[in-house]
């Protein structure tokens, strides 16, 4: 998955989920809850990537760039043409 934020990418992460059987024990103080394969199923997120950290970026991207060099290279192909 792909995010962005005007021209910067803000995230760019995958993701993969395993799936599986588990066996323990969870205990706190005197309780104690045994887990075994054949009663408990769970899973595990494995993600990585780029993620948003902290404040945006206080910089403004121009928003006219792109609309420019089209507009350069229009201009040279019908200088051309002519």
């Amino acid at each position: 998955m792909t995010m962005k934020s005007g021209p910067r990418i803000t995230m760019d992460s995958t993701r993969l989920t395993q799936h599986g059987r588990w066996k323990g024990k969870i205990q706190f103080q005197e309780e104690k809850i045994i887990i075994e394969p054949e009663t408990y199923m769970g899973s595990r997120d494995r993600s990585w990537g780029v993620r948003p950290v902290g404040l945006p970026d206080s910089q403004a991207f121009g928003s006219s760039t792109n609309a420019t060099i089209l507009l350069a290279v229009v201009s040279c192909k019908l200088q051309k043409i002519r």
